[in-house]
Formats: C-alpha cells, sequence, structure tokens
C-alpha cells in the first residue's frame, strides 16, 4: 500500500517559497491565517512557470488543484495542506439566455469538473 503523506501548513524553516501573481492575495490569507510570513525569492504570473521552478529545485510552491491537473509532475512531490485551505471560485455571467456558446460551454464544464471532483464535492456538501 502507497504510504500517504501530508504537507502540514506550518512554519518550521526558512523554505524558499514561489509565488503566483493572480494568486497572491489568496495565498498571503493562508499563509497569515497560519501565521506564517513567506520567504518569497521569485514570482511569476504564469502558473505553468511556478510548477518548473519548483521542477528546476528552486524552492516550493502553493498551486491549485485543478489548474495542475494533468501537468508533468516529474521531479515534484505533490502533498495535500493540511488544514485544507480552500479558494472559492465565481462566475458573473449575463441571464442564461444571453450567455454564448461559448460561454454556456464553458459553465457546464466547470460545473461538472466541479461536480466529479472528490475535494470540490465535499466543500460544496460542508457549505449546504
Amino acid at each position: 500500500m502507497p504510504k500517504k503523506l501530508r504537507l502540514r501548513f506550518e512554519k518550521t524553516g526558512r523554505a524558499i517559497y514561489i509565488s503566483h501573481l493572480d494568486l497572491m492575495r489568496t495565498m498571503q490569507r493562508v499563509f497569515a491565517r497560519a501565521g506564517i510570513t513567506p520567504n518569497v525569492r521569485y514570482t511569476s504570473v504564469d502558473s505553468r512557470a511556478t510548477f518548473a521552478m519548483v521542477q528546476a529545485g528552486l524552492g516550493v510552491s502553493l498551486n491549485n488543484q485543478l489548474i495542475t491537473r494533468g501537468w508533468d509532475t516529474t521531479g515534484i512531490v505533490i502533498l495535500p495542506v493540511d488544514p485544507p485551505q480552500y479558494a472559492e471560485i465565481g462566475i458573473a455571467a449575463p441571464a442564461p439566455e444571453e450567455l454564448s456558446p461559448a460561454a454556456k460551454r464553458f459553465l457546464a464544464f466547470a460545473r461538472q469538473t466541479l461536480r466529479t471532483d472528490p475535494e470540490a464535492a465535499e466543500l460544496g456538501k460542508e457549505q449546504a
């Protein structure tokens, strides 16, 4: 049976943190709740770039599971965070009959993805 690992979300050393600029405010809240001041050495506007920096051994990063699904994880250990951290997703759209075909397909995809993701489904149950 494979050994399960979990990343305890606490400060224990001077790990170099790689930050994604679009998620910076969300991650700052996560760190603040845990009483951690990250040692930010690198930042990027591209999630794949932060992932590649981790693969190159430049530091650690927090990434959204939905974004990184299907990416090459060679050289990376992906661990769940303890306690789990969640980001709320919101979509602003006009009335359903006014949506373009592409927007309708995106909404259907987002709903299906979140509905079939075990962690997202659990979060939905907790908030119901």
